[in-house]
C-alpha cells in the first residue's frame, strides 16, 4: 500500500502486502483467492470494498469482496452471492467486477460465460452482465449486453459518470 500527496513522490504504507492469495473464509476456499484480473475498490461511506476474482474450479470463476476501514487490515473474503443466475449442468464464469453507484444502487459490469469444466472445454453464452445490488453481497442480473461465442472478448474497465450520464469504457477484443 502506498500513499501520496502530490502523485509523483510515493510512501509506503505497509511493507508486507495488505491483501494476498492466502486469504480464506467459510466460502472462499484455499487457494480460490487470486489477483490476476482487474480488480475494483470503491468507498462506501467510510469503509472501503475490495472485489476481486475467485478461481473455483476448473473452468469457473466467481467474485469476493473483502472490507477494510484503513486499507491494510481487511475481512476475510466473502463470495458474492448471484440471486437469479442460470441453473444447470454447466459453470458460471464472471470476471473483474466494474463496480458504481447511480440513484442509490450499485450496479456492476462482469464478464461472463457459461462453461463444462470438463476435458471438452467448452464455453458459450459469453457477454457482458449488468446487476445490481443494494447490500453488495447480493446481485441481480438485470441486462446482458455485447453478446459473443466463447469466453470473453470485451471487458469493461472503468465507470464514468458525470452530467447525469453514464459512460463506460472498455477494451474490445481482449484475447486477440
Amino acid at each position: 500500500l502506498l500513499e501520496s500527496f502530490n502523485g509523483i513522490e510515493w510512501n509506503e504504507l505497509s511493507e508486507k502486502p495488505v491483501l494476498h492469495s492466502f486469504m480464506n473464509s467459510i466460502s472462499c476456499k484455499l487457494g480460490e483467492v487470486c489477483f490476476d484480473t482487474h480488480p475494483c475498490l470503491i468507498k462506501k461511506n467510510e469503509e472501503y470494498i475490495y472485489f476481486g476474482r475467485l478461481n473455483s474450479s476448473l473452468d469457473e470463476r466467481r467474485v469476493f469482496i473483502t472490507k477494510s476501514n484503513d486499507l491494510i487490515n481487511w475481512s476475510e473474503p466473502t463470495k458474492i452471492n448471484i440471486i437469479n443466475e442460470e441453473k444447470g449442468n454447466f459453470k458460471n464464469n464472471y470476471y473483474n467486477f466494474v463496480v458504481f453507484k447511480t440513484n442509490n444502487i450499485f450496479y456492476a459490469f462482469t464478464p461472463y460465460f457459461k462453461a463444462y469444466g470438463i476435458e471438452q472445454r467448452k464455453y458459450w453464452d459469453g457477454c457482458t452482465l449488468l446487476l445490481s445490488s443494494n447490500d453488495l453481497e447480493n446481485w441481480t442480473i438485470i441486462n446482458k449486453f455485447k453478446k459473443h461465442e466463447g469466453r470473453y472478448k470485451d471487458r469493461v474497465n472503468s465507470v464514468l459518470i458525470e452530467n447525469d450520464k453514464i459512460k463506460v469504457f472498455f477494451r474490445e477484443n481482449c484475447t486477440s
